[in-house]
């Protein structure tokens, strides 16, 4: 394939679609080179990065690595737990601050009076 606007041969192209984004990963070729680019879209915006072929092995493994050392069951674990500490540490101020506030509801409120 061809992007004549570019002067760009694709060589490989995929998208993946995960968390309400796209994500299109092209692998390229044009005078200057080859090249890896990836562009992640959303519906509003759109940011690409461009990975030139020297660095692309270097990144794979990378990728690689992250992937062998942290599975998704950890990063959920993990998340879990960060969400939960989270939620007792609001939990404990919110605790705090009512028995700050507290007070006798019953002391504030004015006895009624038949007068007028």
């Amino acid at each position: 394939m061809n992007d004549s606007s570019r002067n760009e041969d694709v060589l490989l192209t995929e998208k993946v679609h995960a968390f309400n984004k796209f994500f299109y990963v092209d692998y390229k070729e044009n005078q200057r080179g080859r090249f890896l680019k990836i562009t992640e879209k959303d519906g509003r915006f759109r940011s690409t990065i461009i990975i030139h072929v020297e660095a692309v092995d270097y990144m794979g493994k990378l990728l690689s690595k992250i992937c062998e050392n942290f599975s998704p069951a950890e990063r959920t674990a993990d998340r879990r737990e960060e969400f939960e500490a989270q939620r007792k540490e609001f939990e404990n101020r919110r605790a705090a601050r009512e028995e700050t506030n507290h007070y006798d509801s019953t002391a504030d409120n004015p006895v009624e009076s038949d007068k007028f």
